[in-house]
């Protein structure tokens, strides 16, 4: 090293070292240490793997389970045993008939007013022919 130095051969520092020739010196100054990161990585790249793997599988699990329930509800509510389904029919005939009932009453109302207005007409009209009939005959 000082024979170099003499000659005039400058020394490199951390400084002045390529990226290239700094992992150079990492992995040639430690092995043990370069193994270790390599194996920390399989190590993790393999845990994802196997993370990924479980995910899908069981994401795959949920949705056929959930092709099975749903499979299973349709079923039930065609043969008419699916009760939840039942009572919220129940709820909404019920719900259906009580506005249907109040729908006719509005009608019938309606109807009523329209009958009351039409005699009401009717007789002011009669009325209004009466007087008329009556200040003609006196005029006669």
């Amino acid at each position: 090293f000082l024979k170099a130095m003499s000659q005039g051969e400058s020394m490199k520092t951390s400084e002045t070292l390529s990226d290239t020739e700094r992992d150079d010196m990492d992995t040639s100054g430690d092995t043990n240490t370069g193994n270790k990161k390599k194996e920390d990585k399989e190590e993790i790249s393999d845990n994802m793997k196997k993370i990924e793997k479980e995910f899908s599988e069981l994401k795959d699990s949920l949705f056929s389970n959930s092709i099975k329930w749903l499979e299973t509800d349709r079923q039930r509510i065609q043969s008419g045993s699916h009760i939840k389904f039942i009572e919220g029919a129940g709820d909404l005939e019920t719900a259906r008939d009580e506005k249907l009932w109040r729908i006719e009453q509005w009608r019938k109302y309606r109807l009523e007013n329209i009958e009351k207005m039409f005699l009401a007409e009717k007789q002011q009209a009669y009325d209004e022919y009466e007087a008329e009939k009556e200040k003609l005959q006196e005029k006669l």
